[in-house]
């Protein structure tokens, strides 16, 4: 009888080891002159980066400069308005009050969104609306609107509401804002006085 090998028998040439030497050689020289990563590909991927980091912190240093402006031109218009309600409330010849609202309507036209952003709760818009309804009217009727207004322009101004820049310029002693405001008598007060 003829007996077959069987399969663990026949004898199967192994291949030889690979041979990863120059491979491996070829990367230790990379890593020591520094080229893993070819020049152009890492400044293309940290210029790539940069840019798409860049574009929201340029929108965001712009927005801020924007409403730093605004707030600038907003609080320099206000207090001068203080003054002219001061002038009006003291002077009692000084037939009327003219107030400016140059500054606020240029800012309410050109750049609406700052506004709002600086007048959430609409105090701001509220004030200077109401320059504009106090024009008519008799006098003693102006002298309580306009020190009615000022004096609430001033409590959304100590609550915070117009931001700390105008709470840390209009709320202290001695500014225009407090002397206009301090001049309201409520009618209930003045009843009681008369």
């Amino acid at each position: 009888m003829l007996q077959l090998p069987t399969l663990l028998q026949v004898a199967i040439p192994t291949p030889p080891a690979p041979n990863y030497s120059p491979q491996l050689e070829a990367i230790a020289q990379a890593l020591n002159h520094h080229e893993v990563i070819p020049g152009w590909f890492l400044g293309t991927v940290l210029g790539f980066g940069l840019g798409l980091f860049a574009e929201p912190v340029k929108s965001w240093i712009q927005k801020r400069l924007s409403r730093r402006r605004a707030e600038r031109l907003l609080l320099a218009e206000v207090k001068a308005n203080c003054f002219m309600g001061q002038l009006f409330v003291a002077a009692p010849g000084l037939p009327r009050v003219l107030f400016s609202t140059e500054k606020y309507d240029h800012l309410r036209e050109k750049d609406l969104t700052t506004v709002f952003e600086i007048d959430q709760a609409g105090s701001l818009n509220r004030l200077y609306r109401s320059f504009q309804e106090i024009a008519a009217g008799p006098r003693e009727q102006r002298t309580h609107a306009i020190t009615y207004e000022f004096s609430l322009f001033e409590d959304a101004v100590k609550r915070g509401v117009m931001g700390r820049y105008f709470k840390n310029r209009l709320d202290k002693e001695g500014s225009p804002l407090r002397h206009i405001a301090a001049k309201y008598v409520p009618p209930s007060a003045k009843e009681a006085a008369g």
